[in-house]
């Protein structure tokens, strides 16, 4: 092999080791970057989950208190009833 063959030859390797180098250095860039969107995925399911949950709740809560005014109302609606048939009877 000549001189300028040896030379040509490293000159290629360090052209091939440069490459690498530099995908290495993307794959680890990637890598950091897929680790902060993995960090962050965690987190806002959790909150997702929490916020459907709190609405779950919250629609329950609303229909047990329509629920109880109904109750209240029909309540008050047998006890006016009632009072009105005390009073009639008393009046007969």
């Amino acid at each position: 092999m000549s001189n300028s063959e040896t030379v040509y030859q490293l000159q290629k390797q360090m052209v091939q080791k440069e490459k690498e180098l530099l995908q290495k250095e993307v794959d680890e860039e990637l890598n950091k970057q897929h680790q902060g969107v993995q960090n962050w995925e965690t987190p806002t399911a959790v909150l997702e989950e929490m916020l459907v949950a709190q609405k779950d709740r919250d629609q329950a809560l609303m229909s047990r208190l329509l629920l109880a005014n109904e109750e209240r109302d029909e309540a008050l609606l047998r006890a006016r009833r009632l009072q009105q048939a005390a009073e009639y009877d008393s009046d007969r």
